[in-house]
């Protein structure tokens, strides 16, 4: 959590121009508010236009200046950040507030994201008044011929060797950041795995999946529905079209939800249990071998390995998440018939469906609910009378283990 005492410094690599601040005041405010476009212009304004930083300042200064509380600070500054107006960074308690330039008005109302938000925000009438004050003519080039040469006409390229001191001088920092989606609930690689990538022009890379991965958030839509859409995508030279794509997303959203465009709101910081970090971290970057023996311990088989991958091709859920539901189901199991045993696959789709419903997708409210949650409602296998007589109290004590002493070792 931030104090008011801790430092940060603010840097730049651009400067804002009347166009800049044209869009920042009508695009970018509706959607932010203005607490953190007054939070984004001090930014600014405190930078020296000498190196495009600022010296040593500690938050409490910030906070005064603006007239506003720490509470207040942090989640405009959660704003700014999540439109990519800012980047920060932390280390010992100091900061690092390094400045974005707003997207030009063109890319921003043309973007499958900023322009959705604006359009839920503002409304059908203010949107278009602000498309059409940011639209400029066309110049009319009839009857004109381009005549203009192109680099190799006019430049050579010799021979002579010109050494650069400087690397960096190939390398700009100019360009606005991408908006991040992190939408957990959204499974790409099974997705991925039901399409044909050669309908792809330039196949499965970064900008396929970012596309992918932002419809299915605006919309709420899942695998299914974006398999179904990208099959409805494709242009007439057979080629999956993201242009297409837009349009029947917006035509799928109006024919389930009755509405013609999702509406965007500002989300609730939540300050996750600092305790969960470290077992979370090492859930995720521990190898899949290495976590079955952590929590399995003298139970182990290698035939499991081949069961938690099933999983993780098959469930819809994030892979941490899947491995706190193997925890959360061995560790049942372990309680109801004292030993430790790897179930089907359909009986884990079944516990995937409950933790659904109940919004256990996200890692840390699934880890909460592993540690916290309430009973365990898993339904028990039919047995005869008679043929499995269930263990006594101690037997259980001396065959079983509890689950959570295995995580000692990851």
């Amino acid at each position: 959590m931030i104090a008011r005492t801790d430092k940060f410094k603010i840097c730049s690599s651009f400067t804002l121009s009347n166009d800049d601040i044209a869009v920042l005041s009508l695009l970018y405010l509706p959607i932010i508010k203005s607490t953190a476009l007054s939070l984004y212009m001090t930014f600014y304004s405190l930078i020296n236009r000498a190196d495009l930083s600022t010296e040593e300042y500690s938050h409490v200064y910030l906070i005064d200046l603006l007239g506003i509380k720490l509470e207040e600070f942090i989640n405009s500054r959660r704003i700014l950040e999540g439109m990519g107006l800012i980047s920060t960074y932390e280390k010992d308690n100091n900061y690092i507030y390094l400045l974005r330039a707003p997207l030009q008005a063109r890319r921003f109302l043309n973007s499958n994201l900023h322009g959705l938000v604006l359009y839920s925000t503002v409304g059908q009438e203010v949107y278009e008044n602000l498309r059409t004050r940011f639209k400029v003519k066309p110049i009319d080039k009839k009857n004109y011929q381009d005549i203009s040469v192109s680099f190799d006409e006019v430049f050579n390229i010799d021979g002579e060797k010109v050494s650069l001191d400087d690397g960096d001088i190939l390398v700009s920092n100019d360009s606005p950041k991408t908006l991040e989606i992190k939408h957990y609930d959204f499974n790409f690689s099974f997705f991925a795995s039901r399409i044909d990538a050669l309908l792809i022009r330039g196949g499965i890379n970064e900008d396929f999946k970012q596309n992918i991965i932002t419809t299915a958030s605006n919309y709420s839509f899942d695998e299914a529905d974006m398999e179904s859409l990208f099959k409805e995508s494709i242009d007439i030279d057979g080629y999956f079209s993201q242009r297409l794509l837009k349009k029947k997303a917006k035509i799928l959203y109006t024919f389930k939800t009755n509405q013609d465009i999702p509406k965007f709101t500002i989300k609730e910081k939540i300050d996750h249990n600092p305790n969960y970090q470290t077992v979370i971290e090492e859930l995720e970057n521990c190898t899949g071998e290495a976590f079955l023996q952590a929590i399995m311990d003298k139970d182990y088989d290698p035939k499991y390995l081949v069961n938690l991958n099933e999983l993780n091709n098959e469930l819809k859920l994030d892979s941490s998440v899947i491995r706190i539901m193997v925890m959360y189901v061995l560790k049942v199991l372990n309680k109801r018939n004292g030993r430790i045993d790897f179930p089907a696959l359909s009986y884990f789709k079944k516990v995937e469906d409950d933790w659904i419903l109940k919004g256990y997708t996200d890692v840390y409210k699934a880890y909460d609910f592993f540690l916290n949650g309430e009973k365990v409602i898993i339904p028990k296998k039919r047995q005869r009378k008679g043929i499995i007589k269930a263990p006594t109290r101690i037997e259980q004590e001396n065959r079983g283990k509890d689950i959570m002493e295995g995580m000692d070792i990851l």
